[in-house]
């Protein structure tokens, strides 16, 4: 306890210019990792374009893939609701 009290002593007789504040130290780091993260995100966007090419590609491969996977596989029939109700 007593070692506890004298800390609080030593960080209390500080002047408030050389006590570090946690978050302000903090925050630069988050605020660079966030915005580092933001920016791979956006860089790896497919465009609309691209995923309609996709779908359609998918679309056209359905019967393969029911073969594949089976027409009961919850995926197969999932595609094939998808790609109905996009008209391909």
């Amino acid at each position: 306890m007593i070692p506890a009290l004298g800390a609080a002593a030593i960080v209390g007789a500080l002047p408030a210019s050389a006590q570090i504040d946690p978050v302000a130290t903090g925050q630069g780091a988050v605020l660079s990792t966030t915005m580092r993260a933001h920016s791979s995100r956006s860089g790896r966007a497919a465009s609309r374009a691209e995923t309609s090419a996709k779908a359609r590609s998918t679309c056209a491969q359905r019967a393969s893939i029911r073969a594949r996977f089976g027409a009961d596989d919850p995926r197969v029939k999932q595609m094939y609701a998808l790609c109905d109700r996009l008209g391909y």
